[in-house]
């Protein structure tokens, strides 16, 4: 069995309009407070050329600056806290929701033989690729589908005793700040776990159920490889019973140093890199 994984890249190469700048004009457009409220929370400078594990690592860029500059309550800061997550789940399902597919793409299939880890909120696969449904994982949630929850979030597991230390508040083991200040640290942890991807459940719920004996060969077609994401990799490699071959598509000489940093992280000696294009004609018929 050829064992796909499947990130932004893949959608975008074939013509679908999800990329983090997309998502950025949409919020602009649409959501315009929400908008505000992620550039003052996180970015000080929201560009547009991110990737999405950048975008998602930029959530775990939040500190308690935010709450004491603006003098905002203790009853306040949690309100914040709670509509920021559920407003980017909605607002992120709405755009994904609403994104047409390509015209005038040419179909393809790919072989029977093959499973879907995919990392993308949409159906590009079923509707492109007539990928059947039991074939994919959609590890992260599916935005065609009404009651399935989405995932966005970081990787930092910030903790409120690393804060202390780090804002210098903790001395012979004894908090030196207000209480004020102390609830507005608390706070921030609370926005961090909040935002933050619960991969080890995640893990567990989606993946230890699926059989990787019978994996010939991974390919991985348009995922960043970023870190926000490598615990899945790691369960993934962990559980393979032989060695295989790992194929992965690079669209930029950035793409190429990233897949040089995975496979040097995860000791993955047999592998090659091509063009998405390439690999997805490799794998596929019309």
């Amino acid at each position: 069995m050829v064992l796909f994984i499947i990130g932004n890249g893949f959608d975008i190469g074939n013509g679908m309009r999800t990329g983090y700048k997309q998502f950025y004009h949409f919020l602009k457009n649409n959501h315009k407070n929400f908008f505000n409220s992620v550039t003052s929370l996180f970015l000080a400078e929201f560009e547009t050329d991110r990737l999405w594990c950048e975008f998602e690592e930029c959530l775990s860029a939040f500190t308690p600056e935010y709450f004491i500059d603006n003098k905002l309550t203790p009853q306040k800061t949690s309100e914040i806290v709670l509509d920021f997550q559920e407003l980017l789940s909605l607002y992120f399902k709405e755009w994904i929701a609403n994104i047409s597919l390509p015209n005038n793409i040419d179909f393809k299939s790919f072989s029977p033989d093959s499973f879907f880890i995919n990392f993308n909120y949409t159906d590009t696969l079923e509707k492109l690729y007539n990928v059947p449904c039991n074939k994919i994982l959609h590890i992260h949630g599916q935005a065609t589908e009404p009651k399935s929850q989405l995932i966005i979030g970081h990787s930092s597991k910030t903790t409120i005793d690393e804060m202390c230390e780090s804002y210098g508040i903790v001395k012979n083991g004894n908090l030196e700040c207000t209480v004020e200040e102390f609830n507005y640290l608390i706070a921030t942890e609370m926005m961090l776990f909040t935002l933050r991807k619960p991969t080890e459940e995640i893990i567990k719920e989606k993946l230890t159920d699926l059989d990787f004996h019978t994996v010939s060969e991974i390919v991985v077609l348009g995922h960043s490889l970023g870190i926000v994401d490598w615990p899945y990799f790691k369960y993934i490699k962990e559980h393979l019973t032989q060695p295989i071959h790992w194929s992965f598509s690079a669209y930029s000489e950035r793409d190429k140093e990233q897949i040089y940093t995975f496979v040097r992280e995860f000791q993955i000696l047999d592998y090659s890199i091509d063009s998405l294009q390439n690999l997805i004609s490799k794998h596929s018929y019309a």
